[in-house]
Protein backbone atom coordinates (compact mmCIF):
# COMPACT_ATOMS: atom_id res chain seq x y z
CA UNK A 1 0.00 0.00 0.00
CA UNK A 2 1.30 3.44 -0.94
CA UNK A 3 1.59 5.71 2.07
CA UNK A 4 0.89 9.42 1.86
CA UNK A 5 3.11 10.94 4.55
CA UNK A 6 3.18 14.62 5.52
CA UNK A 7 6.14 16.02 7.49
CA UNK A 8 6.03 19.58 8.80
CA UNK A 9 9.24 21.49 9.44
CA UNK A 10 10.95 19.12 7.03
CA UNK A 11 13.83 21.41 6.08
CA UNK A 12 14.94 21.64 9.69
CA UNK A 13 17.49 19.58 11.59
CA UNK A 14 15.43 16.71 13.00
CA UNK A 15 12.80 16.45 10.30
CA UNK A 16 15.26 16.44 7.40
CA UNK A 17 16.94 13.37 8.92
CA UNK A 18 13.50 11.88 9.51
CA UNK A 19 12.66 12.35 5.83
CA UNK A 20 15.83 10.41 4.95
CA UNK A 21 14.75 7.57 7.23
CA UNK A 22 11.18 7.59 5.89
CA UNK A 23 12.29 7.38 2.27
CA UNK A 24 14.62 4.49 3.12
CA UNK A 25 11.94 2.64 5.12
CA UNK A 26 9.06 3.28 2.70
CA UNK A 27 10.44 3.64 -0.83
CA UNK A 28 6.91 3.41 -2.22
CA UNK A 29 5.61 6.31 -0.11
CA UNK A 30 4.57 9.72 -1.33
CA UNK A 31 6.12 12.31 0.94
CA UNK A 32 4.91 15.90 1.28
CA UNK A 33 7.22 18.24 3.17
CA UNK A 34 6.01 21.58 4.52
CA UNK A 35 8.43 24.17 5.86
CA UNK A 36 8.26 27.92 6.40
CA UNK A 37 12.01 28.20 5.73
CA UNK A 38 12.88 30.36 8.70
CA UNK A 39 16.55 30.92 9.56
CA UNK A 40 16.82 27.34 10.89
CA UNK A 41 15.35 25.71 7.79
CA UNK A 42 17.62 24.87 4.86
CA UNK A 43 16.66 23.27 1.58
CA UNK A 44 20.17 21.83 1.35
CA UNK A 45 19.11 19.50 4.17
CA UNK A 46 16.66 17.93 1.72
CA UNK A 47 18.98 17.78 -1.28
CA UNK A 48 18.84 13.98 -1.48
CA UNK A 49 15.18 13.26 -0.74
CA UNK A 50 13.88 15.94 -3.11
CA UNK A 51 15.56 14.15 -6.01
CA UNK A 52 12.69 11.68 -5.82
CA UNK A 53 9.58 12.38 -7.89
CA UNK A 54 7.55 10.98 -4.98
CA UNK A 55 8.61 13.90 -2.76
CA UNK A 56 6.85 17.27 -2.84
CA UNK A 57 8.16 20.33 -1.02
CA UNK A 58 5.82 23.19 -0.09
CA UNK A 59 7.00 26.41 1.49
CA UNK A 60 4.35 27.41 4.00
CA UNK A 61 3.37 28.12 7.58
CA UNK A 62 1.74 25.49 9.79
CA UNK A 63 -0.51 28.27 11.10
CA UNK A 64 -2.02 28.58 7.61
CA UNK A 65 -5.27 26.70 8.07
CA UNK A 66 -6.15 26.50 4.36
CA UNK A 67 -2.74 25.15 3.46
CA UNK A 68 -2.68 22.55 6.22
CA UNK A 69 -6.24 21.44 5.49
CA UNK A 70 -5.30 20.89 1.83
CA UNK A 71 -2.02 19.15 2.66
CA UNK A 72 -3.58 16.72 5.14
CA UNK A 73 -6.62 15.88 3.01
CA UNK A 74 -5.14 12.71 1.48
CA UNK A 75 -2.62 11.98 4.24
CA UNK A 76 -2.33 8.59 5.90
CA UNK A 77 0.32 9.77 8.35
CA UNK A 78 1.18 13.27 9.54
CA UNK A 79 4.38 13.90 11.51
CA UNK A 80 4.39 17.37 13.03
CA UNK A 81 7.88 18.56 13.87
CA UNK A 82 7.71 22.24 12.91
CA UNK A 83 8.59 24.45 15.88
CA UNK A 84 10.55 27.40 17.15
CA UNK A 85 13.05 25.62 19.38
CA UNK A 86 15.80 27.92 20.65
CA UNK A 87 15.02 28.74 24.28
CA UNK A 88 16.94 32.01 24.35
CA UNK A 89 14.98 33.29 21.34
CA UNK A 90 11.79 32.56 23.27
CA UNK A 91 12.89 35.08 25.91
CA UNK A 92 13.04 37.76 23.20
CA UNK A 93 10.01 36.92 21.04
CA UNK A 94 7.68 34.77 23.15
CA UNK A 95 4.57 35.50 21.09
CA UNK A 96 6.16 34.08 17.94
CA UNK A 97 6.74 30.86 19.87
CA UNK A 98 3.10 30.75 20.92
CA UNK A 99 2.00 31.20 17.32
CA UNK A 100 4.19 28.47 15.84
CA UNK A 101 4.45 25.97 18.69
CA UNK A 102 0.93 26.18 20.08
CA UNK A 103 -1.32 27.66 17.39
CA UNK A 104 0.62 25.88 14.65
CA UNK A 105 0.27 22.52 16.39
CA UNK A 106 -3.42 23.16 17.03
CA UNK A 107 -3.97 24.02 13.36
CA UNK A 108 -2.27 20.85 12.20
CA UNK A 109 -4.14 18.67 14.68
CA UNK A 110 -7.50 20.21 13.82
CA UNK A 111 -6.93 19.70 10.10
CA UNK A 112 -5.95 16.09 10.77
CA UNK A 113 -9.19 15.64 12.72
CA UNK A 114 -11.33 17.11 9.97
CA UNK A 115 -9.60 15.00 7.34
CA UNK A 116 -9.71 11.78 9.41
CA UNK A 117 -5.95 11.23 9.30
CA UNK A 118 -5.46 7.78 10.80
CA UNK A 119 -1.97 8.28 12.23
CA UNK A 120 -0.54 11.48 13.72
CA UNK A 121 2.79 12.05 15.45
CA UNK A 122 3.69 15.23 17.31
CA UNK A 123 7.27 15.97 18.41
CA UNK A 124 7.30 17.57 21.85
CA UNK A 125 10.21 18.10 24.27
CA UNK A 126 11.62 16.92 27.58
CA UNK A 127 11.46 20.56 28.67
CA UNK A 128 7.69 20.39 29.21
CA UNK A 129 8.43 18.66 32.54
CA UNK A 130 10.53 21.59 33.72
CA UNK A 131 13.57 21.37 35.93
CA UNK A 132 14.13 17.91 37.42
CA UNK A 133 16.20 17.52 40.57
CA UNK A 134 18.61 14.56 40.67
CA UNK A 135 18.16 11.65 40.95
CA UNK A 136 14.51 12.11 39.92
CA UNK A 137 13.25 11.42 36.41
CA UNK A 138 9.95 12.47 34.87
CA UNK A 139 7.75 9.79 33.36
CA UNK A 140 4.85 10.24 30.99
CA UNK A 141 2.41 10.69 33.90
CA UNK A 142 4.47 13.42 35.56
CA UNK A 143 2.91 16.86 35.74
CA UNK A 144 3.86 19.35 33.05
CA UNK A 145 5.77 22.18 34.72
CA UNK A 146 7.35 24.36 32.02
CA UNK A 147 9.60 27.22 33.11
CA UNK A 148 10.37 29.11 29.88
CA UNK A 149 8.23 30.60 27.11
CA UNK A 150 9.52 27.87 24.77
CA UNK A 151 8.63 24.97 27.05
CA UNK A 152 5.29 26.56 27.96
CA UNK A 153 4.27 26.72 24.29
CA UNK A 154 5.25 23.08 23.79
CA UNK A 155 3.36 22.03 26.92
CA UNK A 156 0.31 23.95 25.73
CA UNK A 157 0.36 21.98 22.47
CA UNK A 158 0.64 18.72 24.42
CA UNK A 159 -2.40 19.65 26.50
CA UNK A 160 -4.42 20.49 23.38
CA UNK A 161 -3.48 17.11 21.93
CA UNK A 162 -4.49 15.34 25.13
CA UNK A 163 -7.86 17.08 24.96
CA UNK A 164 -8.29 15.99 21.33
CA UNK A 165 -7.55 12.41 22.31
CA UNK A 166 -10.24 12.48 24.98
CA UNK A 167 -12.83 14.58 23.15
CA UNK A 168 -12.51 13.18 19.64
CA UNK A 169 -10.54 9.97 20.13
CA UNK A 170 -7.92 11.37 17.77
CA UNK A 171 -4.99 8.93 17.30
CA UNK A 172 -2.11 11.26 18.16
CA UNK A 173 1.24 9.94 19.38
CA UNK A 174 3.35 12.45 21.30
CA UNK A 175 7.12 11.97 21.30
CA UNK A 176 9.07 13.74 24.06
CA UNK A 177 12.79 13.49 23.25
CA UNK A 178 15.80 14.60 25.24
CA UNK A 179 18.41 16.90 23.66
CA UNK A 180 19.05 15.74 20.12
CA UNK A 181 22.42 16.04 18.40
CA UNK A 182 23.61 15.44 14.85
CA UNK A 183 24.63 17.06 11.60
CA UNK A 184 22.48 19.83 10.04
CA UNK A 185 21.61 21.35 13.42
CA UNK A 186 21.61 25.14 13.29
CA UNK A 187 24.70 26.38 15.20
CA UNK A 188 22.80 28.10 17.99
CA UNK A 189 22.64 24.86 20.00
CA UNK A 190 25.63 24.00 22.15
CA UNK A 191 27.30 21.19 20.16
CA UNK A 192 27.23 22.78 16.67
CA UNK A 193 27.90 26.22 18.15
CA UNK A 194 31.01 25.04 19.99
CA UNK A 195 32.20 23.04 16.97
CA UNK A 196 31.98 26.04 14.64
CA UNK A 197 33.69 28.28 17.20
CA UNK A 198 36.44 25.77 17.95
CA UNK A 199 37.11 25.30 14.23
CA UNK A 200 38.01 29.02 14.12
CA UNK A 201 39.90 28.91 17.44
CA UNK A 202 37.35 31.23 19.03
CA UNK A 203 36.32 31.12 22.73
CA UNK A 204 33.59 28.70 23.79
CA UNK A 205 31.13 30.66 26.00
CA UNK A 206 29.82 28.72 28.98
CA UNK A 207 26.80 30.22 30.73
CA UNK A 208 27.09 30.32 34.52
CA UNK A 209 29.36 27.61 35.90
CA UNK A 210 28.58 25.06 33.18
CA UNK A 211 27.10 22.58 35.64
CA UNK A 212 23.70 22.37 33.90
CA UNK A 213 23.14 18.84 32.66
CA UNK A 214 21.23 17.40 29.73
CA UNK A 215 20.72 13.95 28.23
CA UNK A 216 21.93 13.77 24.62
CA UNK A 217 20.65 11.40 21.94
CA UNK A 218 21.46 10.99 18.26
CA UNK A 219 18.94 12.28 15.75
CA UNK A 220 19.15 8.85 14.11
CA UNK A 221 18.02 7.14 17.31
CA UNK A 222 15.06 9.50 17.51
CA UNK A 223 14.13 8.70 13.91
CA UNK A 224 14.45 4.99 14.63
CA UNK A 225 12.20 5.41 17.68
CA UNK A 226 9.48 6.98 15.52
CA UNK A 227 9.74 4.16 12.98
CA UNK A 228 9.79 1.59 15.81
CA UNK A 229 6.50 2.93 17.19
CA UNK A 230 4.98 2.80 13.70
CA UNK A 231 6.29 -0.66 12.80
CA UNK A 232 5.14 -2.22 16.06
CA UNK A 233 1.75 -0.47 15.93
CA UNK A 234 2.14 0.87 19.45
CA UNK A 235 -0.88 2.66 20.94
CA UNK A 236 -1.34 6.34 20.10
CA UNK A 237 0.04 7.62 23.39
CA UNK A 238 2.84 9.73 24.86
CA UNK A 239 6.37 8.32 24.87
CA UNK A 240 9.53 9.69 26.45
CA UNK A 241 12.53 8.97 24.22
CA UNK A 242 15.85 9.36 25.98
CA UNK A 243 19.44 8.13 26.03
CA UNK A 244 21.78 7.25 28.87
CA UNK A 245 24.18 10.11 28.02
CA UNK A 246 23.84 12.72 30.81
CA UNK A 247 26.48 15.42 30.30
CA UNK A 248 27.14 18.89 31.71
CA UNK A 249 27.65 21.88 29.45
CA UNK A 250 31.21 22.15 30.71
CA UNK A 251 31.88 18.52 29.79
CA UNK A 252 30.58 19.19 26.27
CA UNK A 253 32.98 22.12 25.96
CA UNK A 254 35.93 20.06 27.19
CA UNK A 255 35.15 17.21 24.79
CA UNK A 256 35.06 19.62 21.86
CA UNK A 257 38.30 21.28 22.99
CA UNK A 258 39.92 17.85 22.99
CA UNK A 259 38.70 17.08 19.47
CA UNK A 260 40.15 20.35 18.16
CA UNK A 261 43.35 20.05 20.26
CA UNK A 262 42.54 23.23 22.17
CA UNK A 263 43.54 24.05 25.74
CA UNK A 264 40.23 24.14 27.64
CA UNK A 265 41.60 26.55 30.25
CA UNK A 266 42.27 29.20 27.63
CA UNK A 267 39.46 28.29 25.19
CA UNK A 268 36.49 28.12 27.58
CA UNK A 269 35.04 31.48 28.56
CA UNK A 270 32.55 31.71 31.43
CA UNK A 271 29.82 34.26 30.72
CA UNK A 272 26.67 35.50 32.46
CA UNK A 273 23.92 32.92 32.75
CA UNK A 274 20.71 33.22 30.74
CA UNK A 275 17.55 34.85 32.12
CA UNK A 276 16.36 31.51 33.44
CA UNK A 277 18.32 28.32 33.07
CA UNK A 278 16.94 24.94 34.14
CA UNK A 279 19.66 23.01 35.92
CA UNK A 280 18.62 19.59 34.65
CA UNK A 281 16.13 17.77 32.44
CA UNK A 282 15.72 14.03 32.96
CA UNK A 283 13.15 11.51 31.74
CA UNK A 284 12.21 7.95 32.57
CA UNK A 285 11.73 6.21 29.22
CA UNK A 286 10.98 2.70 30.50
CA UNK A 287 7.60 2.79 28.78
CA UNK A 288 9.07 2.71 25.27
CA UNK A 289 11.99 0.49 26.24
CA UNK A 290 9.53 -2.10 27.58
CA UNK A 291 8.38 -2.61 23.98
CA UNK A 292 11.96 -3.36 22.94
CA UNK A 293 13.33 -0.04 21.74
CA UNK A 294 16.86 1.02 22.66
CA UNK A 295 19.31 3.57 21.28
CA UNK A 296 22.20 2.47 19.06
CA UNK A 297 24.38 5.57 18.89
CA UNK A 298 26.53 7.11 21.61
CA UNK A 299 27.65 10.70 21.95
CA UNK A 300 31.27 9.75 22.66
CA UNK A 301 31.47 7.84 19.37
CA UNK A 302 29.52 10.34 17.26
CA UNK A 303 30.83 13.70 18.36
CA UNK A 304 34.11 13.61 16.42
CA UNK A 305 32.27 12.92 13.16
CA UNK A 306 29.84 15.73 13.93
CA UNK A 307 32.74 18.09 14.67
CA UNK A 308 34.31 17.17 11.32
CA UNK A 309 31.02 17.87 9.53
CA UNK A 310 30.76 21.36 11.03
CA UNK A 311 34.45 22.06 10.42
CA UNK A 312 33.96 21.69 6.66
CA UNK A 313 31.18 24.28 6.85
CA UNK A 314 32.83 26.84 9.13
Amino acid sequence: MTRNIVVTGGAGFIASHLCDHLIAAFPEARLTIVDKLTYAGNLDNLSEVTKSSAVTFLQGDVCDYNLMHKVTKEADWVIHTAAESHVENSFLTPLSFSMTNTMGAHTVIECCRLNNVRKIFHISSDEVYGEIEPPTQANELSALAPTTPYSATKAAADLIIEAYRKTYGLPVTVIRPCNIYGTRQYPEKIIPKFCTLAARCLPLPIQGKGTHTRFYMSVHDLCRAILFIDKNALPADTYNVCSKNEVTNLEIARIICSIFSLDPDSSIEFVADRVYHDKRYAMDDKKLRAYGWSEKNSLSEDIKLIAEWYTTRS
